[in-house]
């Protein structure tokens, strides 16, 4: 019998506002138009966030949304110097981290989620298991999810993530459940894999409607999750 439901954050309950979760509503008027527009034309600029991304991963044991910010003005130093914009100083590294920590409006949240969650409250226990950063907790609150949330396992106050199974032994700890009982909602197969080590019952979260087949059953909406269970 399922008694507990857990969910990915990221493009299962919301998107980046952007398309990019490293490129904020607010990056263009900090960067200006020069800039932003090397940013996003560049053809290192992919190359290059996934380079940064590496120094994030090296560094990932956070608390603070201050810790947040101080990794995130290395991380833009990093990625818009190898892109090769010039002229980044401290000062505008630094305002790029301040907002995609602080400004809540770099994600929009899926239409389904605070009703579903408000149904699924009903039946279950809910909770989140996101690869995320110490501000999401702010998030959550901001976006009035935290209310209908049983427990939060973020990658950030355990320095592991999802690619590896270790993540969701600790949740399987930390939350007090067995993971037979338990649903784990994602978008990626590679995660869905190592939940599915753990012994959680996996489903693959497609919102684009661009996922023909896999070995996980798949839902487009948080609604088509009723039917699943």
């Amino acid at each position: 019998m399922i008694k507990n439901l857990i969910f990915d954050f990221g493009r299962v309950l919301a998107y980046p506002a952007t398309g990019n979760w490293f490129i904020t509503p607010e990056t263009k008027n900090i960067l200006g138009t020069l800039k932003f527009f090397k940013l996003t034309h560049s053809s290192k600029s992919p190359t290059a966030f996934r380079n940064s991304c590496k120094y994030l991963d090296s560094i990932h044991l956070l608390h603070t949304e201050k810790e947040e910010i101080e990794q995130f003005t290395e991380f833009y130093k990093r990625a818009l110097t190898e892109i090769g914009i010039k002229d980044i100083d401290d000062n505008l590294a630094e305002k790029l981290a301040q907002d995609v920590t602080l400004n809540d409006s770099k994600v929009v949240i899926y239409d389904d989620v605070l009703p579903c969650f408000e149904q699924f409250k009903k039946q279950y226990t809910v909770s989140v298991l996101s690869d995320t950063w110490p501000s999401l907790r702010r998030v959550l609150k901001s976006y009035k999810i935290d209310p209908f949330l049983d427990g939060l396992i973020l990658s950030c106050d355990y320095n592991e993530q999802k690619s590896g199974t270790k993540l969701f032994e600790i949740a399987v700890k930390e939350l007090d459940f067995l993971p037979e009982e338990t649903i784990f909602v994602d978008d990626s197969e590679t995660n869905l894999d190592n939940a599915s080590k753990v012994g959680f019952n996996c489903i693959l979260m497609d919102r684009t409607g661009k996922k023909s087949d896999s070995k996980y059953p798949i839902i487009h909406n948080l609604n088509e999750l009723f039917q699943k269970i």
